[in-house]
């Protein structure tokens, strides 16, 4: 038997997500950029089969950027959480960009929630 249909193509440094306010799960998923583009067509029509839709989000990537995309992964028909989630992003990606810091392991400043 065949056990590679069972998994997403393209996927890679992938994380499961439940938000606490509707019980609904995400995933993120962080497949290098190249790997990515070789398996789009494939990874669009596994996502469609499992009734998934995937949003690409390449200016938020945490492993390896920008050699790595951000995905996030929703069912189809969850317009309403793949919007959330797309607008914590934002809100996420302003707030790292007014932290005006190198990285660092030093104690660091609290940054507010998003």
């Amino acid at each position: 038997m065949d056990f590679s249909e069972r998994r997403c193509p393209a996927l890679d440094h992938e994380l499961e997500w439940l938000d606490p306010s509707t019980g609904e799960f995400f995933l993120t998923n962080e497949p290098y950029l190249d790997a990515l583009t070789l398996k789009t067509q494939a990874q669009q029509a596994w996502l469609h089969n499992q009734g998934l839709q995937a949003l690409t989000l390449p200016t938020l990537s945490i492993h390896n950027p920008p050699k790595s995309v951000m995905q996030l992964i929703t069912r189809a028909d969850s317009k309403a959480l793949a919007a959330r989630l797309v607008v914590r992003r934002q809100r996420l990606q302003r707030a790292l960009a007014a932290v005006d810091a190198p990285l660092t392991s030093e104690p660091h400043q609290k940054i507010a929630p998003v």
